[in-house]
């Protein structure tokens, strides 16, 4: 049996006005993610990225949900052995650039 490959997964961007056409609008990481994972190797428990949920705030902040698994699976378990945890990061309205948000 075949090793599983790994995917390091961030969270983009895309516009459109119909819904048919998609543009990605790229963020400030070097890979164009406005939320990129954690470092590999970094001891973080994001290091993967996915289902974000972004919520307008009456301020014109936002806060976006999104989930993210350590790096467990990666060290030779399979996507089922890694923790899986929710953060947030905050934007101060512009969409592109986004902080995590840390207790």
């Amino acid at each position: 049996m075949g090793t599983n490959p790994q995917v390091d997964r961030q969270i983009g961007l895309a516009v459109s006005d119909d819904e048919l056409t998609w543009e990605r609008i790229g963020g400030p990481a070097s890979n164009k993610a406005v939320l990129p994972p954690a470092p590999k190797s970094s001891g973080r428990w994001d290091f993967r990225l996915a289902c974000p949920w972004v919520v307008p705030m009456e301020d014109g902040s936002l806060r976006m949900y999104y989930i993210g698994p350590n790096e467990a699976s990666r060290e030779g378990g399979s996507e089922l052995a890694s923790v899986h945890q929710i953060g947030m990061a905050v934007s101060d309205g512009d969409i592109t650039r986004w902080t995590r948000w840390e207790a």
